[in-house]
């Protein structure tokens, strides 16, 4: 990266930065509606301003490709903050006719300016907002992922900003109880403790540490946060697990997690339950370390940012024997806090929008689709920034909140990934089976399908997973569906399925002659969903939602432009270098391209 040229493009950046800054300080003096945008205006910038600096002490030690993407990212900034004070500069310069024999009249930024002028500043406003929250879509994907280089700058640089930040702390709080009168000095502290590093947990100015509206912690925080996560595994850490206690639980209609809060809470269901079952053949010890390192990891988790739930710990689950007072661990309840500020009762499995999609005609808005469908795919992006595999990701790990909200703030996120039975780290030990379950076999890529699996799992077979989601939000129709008859919940093959089915018969002349054969068509189903998505999806969601579902159902095609040269033999795969490369590409090449579809 040229450093002359990055450094232009930052003082430019600097520069309009703080012209916007200017004009929202004198919009706070007028009406509530226009100086609440000012203030969110405001922190936003302070945040991006933040993460541009921090980058820009890191860019040495940063990847060669991460670094020349820092690089379009400041030009795209630096077009949109050059916009941003053109149209400023057309509030400000703007005549209107005032009253008969049209005279005019410069408006000037004072409280007894018209109504008019204020809802074009309100306006203008709101462009800056969007293009500002554009931006950061864009850039914080890639901000999280340089957060996984090994290099000690980094920690270092933040280290020096949770430093600086507990400097603003400490001034802003003296500020608020007054100088010193004799000399202008702050009152000197009897006892001083030296200020912490920079991570989740550290609070840093008021204003800058939270979002306005949602509680997000301030970028820097968590970067450090993911710092932490993916540091190499301590064993002085305090235990994960939690005691045995009695909980009562609320299903989910067709999810596997459950909401759950203790009997003696006031706060309504406050937790969400997910198990791990521990099942014969499957190392107790094993298992449970997978689970103390997602509980580890998932402590720094926000559900706003990453759509990831906090995890707050794990309990274990025993097998009793009353007669010889023995006991055997059959399975771990995984431990998540609800988000804040959302009622667990508006909240839905992915799979009941989509069946109710099916059976009632409920069919979600365009608009709600694609929002699912960048937030979900955002959510799959941080598990693998936080370096670990999902391994099961489908319409039923998959929670949704039903919140008027979500539809009238772009920043308000409402859909969460959970269903974490399968996980492991991204480096652990893969295990070379898997099942003849159709119902999860349809979501699996066909070298995972089946008892005998013919490759070791990586990030790409979740990506295909995701592929297989999105194809059936994209649809808004379910491929399982369910019979409305007492009982246990037992999957039905739904209409695109029964397609599938005679298609299937069609092109090979043979017939599948019950659910538990399905696995054995694998590489057709594949075929089939490829290209029913490229005849269906894009008279339902457009060209490019259609491109990337196509990209993500063949990730692990030789051919696949993106990923292709990634699909090579297991020894030739390497978790760190290749992990990183998988993780930037699916940035660009996924969640970017989905980040540009605008409604």
């Amino acid at each position: 990266m040229d450093p002359i040229t990055v450094f232009a493009i930052l003082e430019n950046c600097y520069k309009y930065g703080e012209w916007i800054v200017v004009f929202c300080e004198s919009c706070k003096h007028a009406d509530q509606e226009l100086a609440e945008r000012a203030r969110k205006v405001e922190s936003v910038w302070i945040r991006m301003k933040e993460q541009a600096q921090f980058m820009e002490r890191i860019e040495p030690v940063m990847k060669p490709e991460l670094r020349y993407d820092f690089k379009e990212s400041l030009k795209v900034l630096e077009r949109k903050l050059s916009v941003a004070n053109a149209n400023i500069q057309a509030v400000q310069q703007h005549e209107i006719a005032l009253g008969p024999g049209g005279k005019k009249k410069i408006f000037q930024f004072q409280r007894w300016a018209r109504k008019g002028k204020f809802a074009w500043e309100k306006e203008t406003l709101d462009e800056i907002i969007t293009d500002l929250d554009d931006w950061r879509d864009r850039f914080d994907p890639t901000w999280y992922l340089t957060m996984l280089n090994a290099n000690p700058k980094i920690d270092e640089e933040l280290r020096k900003a949770g430093l600086q930040a507990s400097h603003q702390a400490h001034h802003a709080r003296s500020a608020s109880r007054g100088l010193d009168s004799r000399d202008g000095s702050f009152p000197p502290s009897p006892t001083r403790t030296p200020p912490p590093s920079y991570s989740s947990e550290t609070p840093s100015p008021r204003g800058l540490q939270r979002n306005l509206s949602w509680d997000v912690p301030t970028p820097l925080a968590l970067a450090g946060g993911i710092r932490e996560a993916v540091r190499p595994k301590d064993s002085t850490n305090a235990s994960v697990f939690l005691a045995e206690r009695e909980m009562e639980t609320l299903s989910i209609p067709y999810s596997s997690a459950k909401l759950a809060k203790f009997p003696t809470s006031r706060s309504g269901m406050s937790m969400i339950l997910v198990k791990v079952d521990i099942s014969n053949g499957v190392s107790k010890a094993d298992k449970t370390e997978d689970v103390r390192d997602l509980a580890r990891r998932l402590k720094n988790a926000n559900p706003y940012a990453f759509g990831l739930l906090k995890c707050t710990g794990a309990i274990k689950i025993f097998h009793r024997s009353p007669e010889r007072r023995e006991k055997w661990l059959t399975g771990i309840d995984i431990v998540f806090e609800t988000p804040k500020n959302t009622d667990a009762r508006q909240m839905h499995s992915l799979r009941e929008l989509l069946v109710k999609a099916n059976q009632a005609g409920e069919e979600l808005t365009l608009t709600r689709r694609v929002q699912v469908a960048k937030e979900l795919t955002q959510a799959v992006n941080y598990v693998h920034t936080f370096d670990f595999v999902h391994k099961n990701i489908c319409p039923e790990s998959v929670l949704v909140v039903d919140n008027e909200d979500a539809l009238t703030s772009r920043r308000r996120r409402s859909t969460f990934l959970v269903g974490f039975e399968c996980f492991r780290s991204s480096d652990g030990n893969t295990v070379m089976r898997s099942d003849t379950a159709w119902e999860r076999n349809i979501y699996r890529h066909p070298s995972r399908q089946g008892f005998n699996v013919t490759e070791k799992y990586r990030m790409q077979h979740d990506i295909y997973s995701l592929g297989v989601c999105l194809f059936e939000i994209g649809l808004c129709e379910s491929l399982l569906t369910f019979a409305d008859v007492p009982g246990p919940l037992k999957p039905e093959f739904g209409p695109i399925i029964q397609e599938f089915l005679a298609w299937y018969t069609e092109s090979t002349g043979r017939e599948l002659s019950n659910a538990y054969q399905f696995h054995t068509a694998g590489p057709k189903f594949k075929e089939f969903l490829v290209q029913y998505a490229k005849t269906r999806l894009p008279k339902k969601m457009g060209e490019r939602y259609t491109q990337v579902v196509l990209s993500c159902l063949t990730c692990l095609d030789e051919g696949n432009d993106s990923f292709g040269d990634l699909a090579g033999d297991d020894e030739e795969y390497d978790d760190e270098e290749d992990g990183s490369t998988i993780g930037f590409r699916f940035i660009k090449q996924i969640l970017t391209k989905l980040n540009e579809i605008k409604l």
